[in-house]
């Protein structure tokens, strides 16, 4: 962590655009590995305080996606964050990091399907501690009439279940209490970032 004064730390965020699994891009991976794509911007992965790597793809949930998720945070990053299926997918922890394999819409205009439940998705908080992603929090919400607000009754409920049935099939313990859910993440071993 640099710091700007004594009072007022700063933190270094590393954030990347959309890297694109679902196009040639997956095969090149395939073949060549995890690192070929990055070229000469892996070591840069080592470099910010936390680093998040965007995903948008369409196999969300297949053993390609998650293999590929483990490998971004095998390579430095500190929360994989997956999107396109617009449904929540769950998360998963790898080696102490976050693997989100959709976070669902924020905002839109699609059609809600009634098994899926599209109009439900989450805020997520990450609560970050010196140089590490603690706790993240996800706070259901609902979409409707294109905006979105918080979740309730019914819709929350059957969000929290959903997500908790997700999670379940990844392993990952969640701690549900007044209709919050949170995930904590293990502390980092000596000397990893």
């Amino acid at each position: 962590m640099t710091t700007d004064t004594p009072q007022r730390p700063s933190l270094t965020i590393g954030l990347t655009g959309d890297v694109m699994l679902g196009r040639l891009v997956n095969a090149v991976i395939h073949e060549k590995g995890f690192a070929y794509p990055c070229g000469d911007m892996l070591p840069v992965f080592q470099c910010p305080d936390l680093l998040l790597i965007n995903l948008e793809c369409t196999l969300t949930g297949t053993r390609t996606f998650r293999d590929f998720a483990r490998s971004v945070i095998d390579a430095g990053a500190d929360v994989f964050w997956g999107r396109s299926a617009h449904i929540v997918h769950g998360l998963a922890l790898w080696n102490g990091r976050a693997i989100l394999y959709d976070t669902g819409g924020f905002v839109d205009d699609y059609a809600i399907g009634p098994e899926l439940r599209n109009d439900l998705s989450a805020l997520l908080v990450l609560e970050v501690c010196p140089l590490h992603v603690r706790r993240i929090e996800l706070i259901s919400v609902k979409i409707e009439d294109m905006q979105v607000n918080r979740a309730r009754g019914g819709d929350r409920a059957w969000f929290i279940q959903r997500f908790a049935q997700l999670c379940a099939e990844m392993e990952t313990e969640m701690e549900i209490a007044d209709g919050s859910v949170s995930v904590r993440l293990a502390q980092p071993a000596e000397g990893q970032r």
